[in-house]
């Protein structure tokens, strides 16, 4: 249902109703959520790659019962460093190029796949 113009009966049967009669406001929704999408796996695969080794050179040496690589001192300082870095760059990211050309994702798509 679209607008004033749509019917009662138009806007009750409807799964989404547009308040003004408008397309590009829905057209700059769609890009604005593919955008949070694409940045919020790119942030995910960031922050999963930065943290990954920092867990290992904290563990590692507690396993081998060797000297400490990292202590929670430095931890926390690359944490206080890489933590608000990584969201002020990802929010900034701008859409990717053909991203509106893309078919729309399924309700099923994940944020990390296996490749």
């Amino acid at each position: 249902a679209m607008g004033a113009r749509g019917t009662d009966v138009a806007r009750e049967a409807a799964a989404l109703v547009l308040l003004g009669d408008d397309f590009g406001a829905l057209l700059a929704a769609v890009a604005q959520g593919r955008r949070l999408f694409a940045n919020l796996r790119k942030a995910l695969v960031f922050i999963v790659a930065v943290h990954v080794p920092i867990v290992g050179l904290s563990v590692l040496p507690l396993l081998w019962h060797g000297p400490l690589l990292l202590l929670p001192v430095h931890i926390l300082f690359l944490q206080l460093i890489i933590d608000p870095a990584c969201s002020v760059v990802f929010e900034a990211e701008p859409l990717e190029p053909g991203a509106m050309h893309a078919p729309p994702r399924g309700r099923a798509a994940r944020l990390f796949d296996r490749a």
